[in-house]
């Protein structure tokens, strides 16, 4: 299907309201809500999905509350948008467009219209997203009551063959059973469950409540707090963790983050992600962020990724930003976050990095994403941690990331969700005689031929049973 052709044939609005939480229609608010900008920085982006997000937030926001909408141009070559999108907006005075003459990338025209917005409640937002009938209204409410909080609403997708929502069933599932944007130490984004002593501590499913990181497609903060905070890291060229960058110092310094579920928006996520070819940079977004903000922890990212051969640039004027506004630490963060939600941090492990078998001598290697049931295989050690850095985490788990080993009932190694509280049920020992020992079973982890599945059967201290990882006396 042409899906470009199919957002074009469908109406610029179209209704949304299945979306909309039942609490939520119960709520009343404050005639006196900020004024807004609305930034939307787009590159080469179908016209017609660009203007489904103009139209979307011209149509559910109160006029007299919405100042304007920022389009950034980034460098955009594509026609469509950049002569017959001033046809489209030409009548719609509240629609000012800011091109760019060359791209600065995401975060640079991300902050190009922040900088000329009028208002000082601004909302940055994707290109490819649609805002729903009474989004406005309950996230510019907590703005009011928390004006140094940084919101998010509740994401949807969008389906990118129909363009309909695919909305969360907020009302139909245990609040636990959801999970909430997070970071893992690689910097990836995942999820983390809210912990149930928090949530009962909120009187409804509707009202707001805390989460450790936003996701970055979609959020409102005050613009004066934006900007005495930084901005964004212009020194981040390519995308991804900007959205982590803009978490850690709100709640570092003085903010907090939280998700107002009655504000509802649908985001499309495209096949073809906005960045730059790292051969133009060889910054990495993600040891910037660490050597600014993670203090201590930053070895355990510059560990993971273990990609040595990229750099982070000068950062001395982000972390003069830190020192100006008094910033915490980067244990403040974990310690606030863990108070309500269950995440993994990497302390008082018994071993951790690469897992070279004495046999073969290559290593075990994980799949780049949290699938589950995956199988775990050896392959040609390339010492750069990523796929091939595992942790015993102090609860004896064998994992990477959020992703732990488990013996499935072949007694194959296959991976899943760790489970981050309670006990596991599967542990694992990494005993003197370099084996590592499922402990239910008393099974070792025993490797095949190179770029095969390793499987599990009884320990005979063969040399395929033998593994050398890094032991740890003490891990703080």
């Amino acid at each position: 299907m042409n899906r470009v052709y199919e957002c074009v044939r469908m109406p610029l609005q179209h209704s949304s309201s299945e979306l909309f939480i039942f609490r939520c229609s119960r709520k009343t608010y404050p005639s006196d809500l900020p004024l807004v900008s609305v930034i939307i920085p787009f590159r080469n982006e179908a016209l017609s999905v660009l203007l489904r997000t103009v139209h979307s937030i011209i149509n559910t926001t109160p006029q007299q509350n919405l100042v304007d909408i920022i389009l950034v141009d980034d460098g955009s070559t594509d026609d469509d948008v950049k002569s017959v999108l001033e046809v489209h907006v030409k009548g719609m005075t509240k629609v000012k467009i800011l091109r760019l003459s060359s791209s600065v990338g995401l975060m640079g025209s991300r902050q190009k219209g922040i900088e000329n917005a009028t208002s000082d409640i601004i909302v940055v937002m994707d290109s490819h997203m649609e805002v729903t009938a009474g989004w406005f209204e309950p996230i510019a409410t907590e703005m009011k009551m928390d004006p140094k909080a940084l919101l998010t609403g509740q994401v949807g997708v969008i389906d990118r063959d129909t363009f309909q929502f695919q909305s969360f069933p907020l009302d139909k599932v245990p609040e636990n059973s959801l999970d909430y944007q997070t970071f893992d130490f690689y910097l990836y984004q995942t999820g983390a469950f809210l912990k149930e002593e928090y949530l009962k501590t909120r009187k409804m499913k509707s009202d707001p409540f805390y989460i450790p990181a936003i996701q970055g497609n979609f959020f409102m903060m005050n613009r004066t707090m934006f900007l005495k905070l930084g901005g964004f890291d212009l020194g981040m060229k390519l995308w991804g963790a900007e959205q982590f960058e803009l978490s850690f110092k709100v709640w570092m310094c003085g903010g907090s983050i939280k998700c107002v579920p009655c504000s509802l928006a649908g985001h499309l996520y495209r096949e073809i992600i906005w960045k730059r070819p790292k051969s133009e940079t060889k910054h990495s977004n993600e040891y910037r962020l660490a050597a600014v903000w993670m203090d201590q922890y930053r070895n355990d990212v510059f560990e993971m990724l273990g990609n040595y051969s990229l750099e982070y640039g000068d950062v001395e004027e982000r972390r003069k930003i830190r020192r100006t506004n008094k910033c915490k630490s980067f244990q403040y963060y974990l310690d606030k976050v863990k108070t309500f939600a269950h995440i993994y941090i990497p302390r008082g492990r018994k071993a951790k990095g690469i897992i070279q078998n004495a046999a073969t001598e290559a290593c075990l290697d994980g799949p780049l994403h949290y699938g589950s049931q995956i199988a775990i295989i050896t392959y040609w050690c390339h010492y750069k941690g990523y796929n091939q850095y595992w942790e015993l985490s102090a609860k004896d788990q064998l994992r990477h990331s959020y992703v732990c080993v488990r013996r499935n009932m072949t007694n194959h190694a296959v991976t899943e969700r760790c489970k981050e509280h309670g006990l596991d049920e599967q542990t694992w020992r990494y005993n003197q005689n370099d084996e590592i020992v499922e402990q239910s079973s008393g099974l070792c982890l025993t490797a095949n031929t190179i770029n095969t599945p390793v499987h599990l059967e009884a320990c005979k201290g063969k040399r395929n049973q033998k593994w050398f990882w890094t032991r740890l006396e003490r891990d703080d």
